[in-house]
Parts: C-alpha cells; sequence; structure tokens
C-alpha cells in the first residue's frame, strides 16, 4: 500500500509540472464530434478515479505508474524528438484535417436533423456503418473486459457511441452548428476537471486555470447573451439545445477518464464503441423507426453514412494519431482549439448560419481555453518531456 501511495504522489507532482504519458493514440478516441481535449493534468488523476471506481485494480495502476517512473528515469529526455519542418508541416496537415472532421460534424449533422433525418436516424447511420467496418477488429481482440470491466464498457459507449450521438444531434435539432462545436468539445475539458477536484481534490497548473476560466466564459457569454437577446420560442429553443451539448460534454469526460488509463488501443476502442452500439442501438431503431431511411433521398443518404460511419469514427483516428505521433500529445491535442472556430465557419456555407458578434468571442475564449487546457505550446516556453 506504501508503494501504491508513494507512485500516486509522484504521479501528481508530475502532473502538476505538465507532462503527459502518451506520444500515441490515447487522448485521440474522442473523435465522435472533436472532444478530444483532456487536458494532460486532467488525464493523469483520472488513475485514482478508474481505481476506485473498481474499472482498473489498483495493484495494476501502481505497475503502470512505477513502469512509466522507471522509464523516464532510464530515458532522461522526451522519446518524441523534435520535428523538422517539412515532418511539423505535415503533422499540423493531418492534425487540421482532423479536426476539420470534427468541426464538419457539427455542421453536417445540423443539416442533416433539419432536412431529412433525425437523430435517431444519424445514429443507425453512424453505427451501422462504422460498426460493420470495426467489427473485425473486436473479434480479433475481444472485449478487453480484462482491463475495462463492464463498468468500463457501459462508460465508453455510453459516453461516446450511440447515446452520445443521440444528445448531441438531439441538440443539432435546436441550436446551431456553432454552439455545438463551441459548447460540446469546447467544454469536455472543464467537466474532466470538475471530476478530477470533486474526487480527487486535484490542483491544477496556472494555464490550465486560466484555460478552464476562459471556456467558461466563453459558455455564459454564449448562453448568457441568448437568454436576454433573443426572442422567447428561439431562445428557449437554444437553450435547450444548448442544455444537450452540455450533457453530452459531460458524457465525453466520463469517457476520456476511463479511456485514457486503461490505455486502450484507439482503434481496438473505436472498435469496441461502434460494434456496441450496433448491437444494442440498431435493433431498438429498426423497432422504433422501421424502414425510415428507404424513403430518404439516396444522395443524402450516401454521404451522410459515408461522413458519419468512415470519416468522423474511422478516418479522422488515422489522421489525428499521425499528427500525435510526430508532434507528441500536447503539440497535437493543441489542434482540437481549431474545432470551435471552424465549426462555425463550415456552418456558414452549409447552413447559412452567420454567428453573431458575441458568438465570436465566445468562440474565441472557448478556443484559447482549450489550447490552454490542452498543454498546447506557449511561445518561450520549453515544454516538459514527455514518454
Amino acid at each position: 500500500m506504501a508503494a501504491s501511495t508513494s507512485a500516486f504522489r509522484i504521479t501528481r507532482k508530475n502532473a502538476l509540472m505538465g507532462s503527459t504519458v502518451a506520444p500515441f493514440l490515447d487522448v485521440t478516441v474522442l473523435i465522435w464530434n472533436g472532444g478530444l481535449y483532456a487536458a494532460p493534468f486532467v488525464i493523469r488523476s483520472g488513475v485514482s478515479f478508474i481505481a476506485s471506481a473498481g474499472l482498473v485494480r489498483r495493484r495494476r495502476v501502481s505497475r503502470i505508474l512505477e513502469a512509466t517512473s522507471r522509464r523516464r528515469g532510464q530515458t532522461g529526455h522526451s522519446m518524441t524528438t523534435a520535428p523538422t519542418s517539412t515532418t511539423y508541416l505535415k503533422a499540423a496537415a493531418f492534425g487540421f484535417a482532423a479536426a476539420s472532421i470534427w468541426a464538419g460534424w457539427s455542421a453536417m449533422t445540423r443539416l442533416a436533423v433539419t432536412t431529412n433525418l433525425d437523430a435517431l436516424d444519424v445514429a443507425a447511420l453512424r453505427f451501422g456503418v462504422a460498426g460493420i467496418l470495426l467489427a473485425p477488429v473486436v473479434v480479433q481482440r475481444g472485449l478487453a473486459r480484462d482491463r475495462l470491466g463492464w463498468l468500463g464498457l457501459i462508460v465508453m459507449i455510453v459516453g461516446v457511441g450511440a447515446p452520445y450521438v443521440l444528445v448531441a444531434a438531439g441538440g443539432l435539432r435546436f441550436a446551431p452548428a456553432s454552439d455545438q462545436g463551441a459548447l460540446n468539445p469546447g467544454c469536455m475539458p472543464l467537466f474532466v476537471a470538475l471530476i478530477a477536484a470533486i474526487t480527487l481534490g486535484e490542483r491544477i497548473l496556472i494555464a490550465g486555470r486560466i484555460g478552464l476560466t476562459l471556456i467558461l466564459a466563453g459558455a455564459l457569454v454564449i448562453m448568457g447573451w441568448h437568454a436576454i437577446d433573443r426572442g422567447i420560442a428561439w431562445n428557449a429553443s437554444r437553450t435547450f439545445g444548448d442544455a444537450l451539448f452540455l450533457c453530452a460534454a459531460l458524457m465525453t469526460a466520463g469517457f476520456t477518464v476511463v479511456m485514457r488509463w486503461t490505455r486502450l488501443d484507439p482503434l481496438h476502442a473505436a472498435a469496441l464503441v461502434a460494434t456496441g452500439s450496433l448491437v444494442i442501438y440498431l435493433p431498438i431503431y429498426l423497432a422504433v423507426a422501421g424502414t425510415r431511411l428507404a424513403a430518404v433521398p439516396l444522395d443524402d443518404l450516401t454521404v451522410q453514412a459515408i461522413f458519419q460511419g468512415v470519416f468522423v469514427t474511422i478516418v479522422s483516428i488515422v489522421l489525428y494519431g499521425r499528427a500525435i505521433v510526430i508532434l507528441g500529445a500536447s503539440g497535437g491535442a493543441a489542434f482540437g482549439a481549431l474545432v470551435p472556430a471552424l465549426s462555425a465557419l463550415f456552418a456558414i456555407p452549409l447552413l447559412d448560419e452567420w454567428p453573431s458578434e458575441t458568438d465570436w468571442l465566445g468562440i474565441i475564449l472557448i478556443s484559447a481555453g482549450v489550447y490552454l487546457a490542452s498543454g498546447g505550446p506557449l511561445p518561450g516556453k520549453k515544454q516538459p518531456p514527455s514518454i
């Protein structure tokens, strides 16, 4: 027990220094619409949360942390070397493409639920396609119950699977895409920090505090301004949609903690969520909606199926993963700060939704907060080594 306590103390010290553990894809599976912003100080704190929830035995957690400490001591430096200018541009292209897909989810889904489809249809298309494509991964690698347990598997599926899509897409029926892009992925780091503070009393770096404060300020600007400036009917509708976006962010926050500290391969996690949603949700959908999708125009159906089931759920993992491998976790996660602004920009040509000046203020505040809370590199500041 003493060894375990020591390991957790070491982890908290490292977390307060702003270090990160994963140079790979561990924080990338928040791909379902851009919720990838897991601040390093909060991600580390998830170890105790998961252990106390019974998802990972405390003994196993201690071994992970002790192995991490040994590797840091043996290497003495980051395993991620500084990229060349060419390599950096390539990584930037990967990160920007992934962020564009996540941002595009808001506009594309808003287009779907305000025309020929609804949230039930979007979830069915997304996980019907992705579940079939990723089923071989689950067959090959199994359910990972030894690492997740049933509770962990449920949290993953609820956090970014069909329930999550139903909530987020449902919100897009009532509120614009720019609100979704800012409030859902943008507020997720705030909820992760709250989970850590409540369960662990976790301290946060100054940069992280500033980032979370900016996120909160941006959310209040977006939601508060609508409450006093819009008509009553639109007001209630949009406020309800914004509330659903915040619920979706909270769901993703729970997934973030579970995913990072079970150290599950992101593609495996995506496969578990997609196939789990396929098996659980699709029969319910067919019983409720029947053959409703057959009445949707084929071109609309094809575009949404490919975008939802392939690009958002699979392609973005690969793109963002490449950026993480080259730039490291904090450098790659910083691309998430682009999602709120890109969501608003994509909504202009696709939906003819023009954010107001106040909306842009909230988006800028949230984007800046996401960048800081995600551990994005700061000019003139040497980044701590990561392994």
